[in-house]
């Protein structure tokens, strides 16, 4: 991977690959990289540094104290907002495995590693709730554990910050004074009497008097109001003037004389848009009405061109086009972007998940993504038409492989501990699995998802190495929060792990293990031995290599 172009991507933002992180410090290749590429200074890095071993030394503590609402350390990698006019506030590239911060939370004048740590505490739980106001009150019982200097430290820095949502943090600050009059469960026992009565919030075992609540709705609101304001502010700096015609022209010109081999599709499902169109752009032209402005425009177009021109190297390269069925069990045809393989065209929505292409330019490694995607769809069509397959020669090897993962999950199942008999009684019944040989369902489970590991074989070949990493990263994350049980979240994370070998990551288990809080729950606590996972993912992989690409069906690859 080449490093400079993948944390660089973006010209409003910077990341940090999680696994550039080791406990307190960034590595130094991209230390380096942040001082040349994007101009920081050693103390920003600093500053950084000191906030996250901050988060990694008080998540540990405050999950050891209380596992039941704390979630532990873990990396992620980390997305600083350079520019917020050019990013959507909130974005966050690869699902749940993204901090996004932004670069002035980093200016050593104004901030202070108390604010960076309880960013980073804040964008981790949003992240894993997915709800703001979930976020803001699950995390009202740090506060219960900070010092007064903590405390005077973090807002300090909230009043002198300039990042987009400041005036919320603000908010957060001058609430202190009630927020440390909350009681939980166990960091702030009650007392066995109270003078009012004290409301209970689920998860994360907050205690509220009920005197306080309209102070902690009025806390909400502020969260409300900046998020509001942040996006508003955000697709006004999108479009700062009207765009008038010039917009819908330069998209209606490149499909009139470029011909992107896509399909556009007006939600839900009016398509607007077909190559053989030709001049005749009436219905797309009427459509792209609500573009807001030449950069929308000029992201419409590279996401057209870039779903056509890795539509067009496929087929390019397909011996016999024909081979694809025109039907598909594998393919979905949601998501934004879908292949039709009926017509053997990509589908491209002009309403994308996380953001709306009429209306701002693509988020960070939207791209990288969305050419990930386009592949991906086409892999699932070479697969179903046996370009991925098992070669008969290697059947035996392959039989041997499903044999050996089945008795690793017997393995792995009978080492489970006594106390969560009852609950992988159940989680096995439900997968009508033999008590005495739960492997053969267990890695049946996992072969429902080979699929996506099968087209992942194919794709490769026609991905940059940035696109690669992005999908990776996308693809490989928790699922605690996914109401599955253990076993079946391990099914998954047993196939998924499979694709961090297809990318240029030395340790795909490290990880793996590191950003996906498996570790603490299920090593650590017991649940299952690492030893034991690991000899999964291992039998795994010997299955997952058996799948091969029929090199014959192609002509010059990339």
């Amino acid at each position: 991977m080449n490093l400079e172009r993948f944390c660089l991507a973006h010209p409003g933002a910077f990341l940090i690959p999680a696994e550039h992180l080791d406990e307190g410090s960034v590595s130094a290749d991209v230390r380096t990289l942040l001082r040349e590429g994007r101009g920081l200074s050693e103390e920003q890095i600093a500053l950084f540094e000191r906030g996250y071993r901050l988060y990694r030394e008080r998540a540990a503590s405050l999950h050891a104290r209380a596992p039941g609402s704390w979630l532990p350390p873990r990396k992620a990698n980390v997305l600083f907002i350079t520019d917020p006019s050019r990013v959507r506030p909130y974005s966050a590239p690869f699902l749940g495995v993204t901090w996004t911060l932004y670069a002035s939370d980093l200016d050593p004048a104004r901030s202070h590693e108390e604010f960076v740590c309880y960013q980073i505490f804040h964008v981790e739980r949003l992240a894993f709730l997915k709800a703001l106001r979930a976020a803001v009150c699950f995390n009202l019982s740090y506060f219960l554990t900070r010092t007064e200097d903590e405390l005077h430290d973090f807002s300090r820095a909230a009043s002198r910050s300039t990042r987009p949502d400041a005036p919320a943090f603000v908010a957060l600050a001058r609430a202190l004074h009630w927020i440390r009059t909350l009681y939980h469960l166990p960091l702030r026992e009650p007392p066995a009497e109270t003078s009012e009565p004290l409301g209970h919030v689920d998860g994360a075992d907050l205690l509220i008097p009920k005197g306080t609540r309209p102070d902690l709705l009025a806390l909400f609101g502020a969260f409300d109001a900046a998020a509001r304001e942040m996006e508003t502010a955000f697709l006004a700096a999108q479009a700062p003037r009207a765009a008038g015609q010039e917009a819908v022209d330069s998209v209606c010109v490149f499909l009139s004389e470029e011909r992107p081999d896509v399909l556009v599709v007006e939600p839900p499902d009016r398509v607007v848009y077909r190559p053989e169109d030709g001049t005749n752009l009436e219905e797309v032209r009427k459509a792209l009405a609500p573009l807001a402005s030449v950069r929308a425009a000029e992201g419409l177009r590279e996401d057209l061109r870039l779903a056509s021109d890795k539509s067009r190297a496929v087929l390019a390269t397909l011996r016999d086009p024909d081979v694809l069925f025109r039907t598909s069990a594998e393919v979905d045809l949601e998501g934004g972007v879908y292949v039709r393989a009926d017509l053997r065209r990509i589908v491209y929505e002009l309403r994308q998940p996380g953001f709306d292409p009429l209306r701002e330019e693509g988020p960070p490694y939207h791209r990288q993504l969305l050419a990930a995607r386009v592949v991906h769809e086409w892999g699932h069509l070479v697969h179903e038409a046996g370009l991925v397959r098992i070669p008969e020669a290697r059947m035996p090897e392959y039989a041997e492989a499903l044999a050996a993962l089945e008795t690793s999950w017997d393995v792995l199942v009978a080492a489970m501990p006594a106390r969560l008999e009852d609950d992988v009684k159940s989680e096995l019944d439900e997968l009508g699995a033999d008590p005495s040989h739960p492997g053969r369902a267990l890695a049946r489970v996992m072969l429902t998802r080979i699929a996506d590991y099968a087209s992942n074989v194919f794709f490769r070949s026609y991905l940059q190495s940035e696109e690669l990493e992005s999908y990776v990263r996308t693809n490989v994350r928790h699922h605690l929060n996914e109401d599955l049980g253990p076993l079946a979240q391990l099914a998954r994370h047993a196939v998924e792990v499979q694709y961090l070998g297809l990318a240029s990551f030395r340790d795909p288990i490290r990880y793996f293990l590191d950003t996906s809080y498996f570790e603490a729950y299920f090593v650590r606590t017991g649940v299952f031995s690492e030893e034991h996972v690991r000899a999964l993912f291992a039998a795994t992989a010997r299955l997952c290599a058996c799948y091969e690409l029929d090199h014959a069906a192609f002509v010059d690859m990339p």
